[in-house]
């Protein structure tokens, strides 16, 4: 289940909770509007027991540029990751880029690391 909080006018948080890609997406872009997105690019390396069960319910590196898109995003935060220097972070920005290049995303993208703080 996912979530879109309005934090302040014009600030529309969404946090996709643990979902999988939607065709829904493209329609709470349309009718919410959100501003941010938690994306979360891929799971923890190693965090859970039985990973290879939680495959199924995530999204890709490129779902995660996809929704983003179709969310209308003006601000994209990699989440779900252990390690921001990860192979699927590293892909996650490749995907990004690749969309910017394509003129298909217009987001800031950010990937945090442990203890940075992000002011919106």
């Amino acid at each position: 289940m996912g979530f879109i909080i309005e934090t302040e006018p014009d600030v529309r948080i969404y946090h996709p909770g643990d979902t999988a890609i939607t065709l829904d997406m493209k329609l709470w872009g349309e009718l919410y509007q959100p501003t941010v997105g938690l994306m979360h690019v891929m799971l923890p390396e190693n965090s859970l027991p039985h990973m290879e069960c939680y495959l199924c319910g995530e999204l890709t590196e490129k779902e995660a540029v996809l929704a983003s898109q179709w969310l209308g995003l003006k601000h994209v935060i990699a989440s779900h990751y252990v390690n921001a220097d990860s192979e699927g972070v590293r892909s996650f920005l490749k995907e990004a880029e690749n969309a910017r290049a394509k003129g298909e995303l217009d987001a800031i993208i950010s990937v945090v690391k442990p203890g940075e703080t992000l002011v919106l």
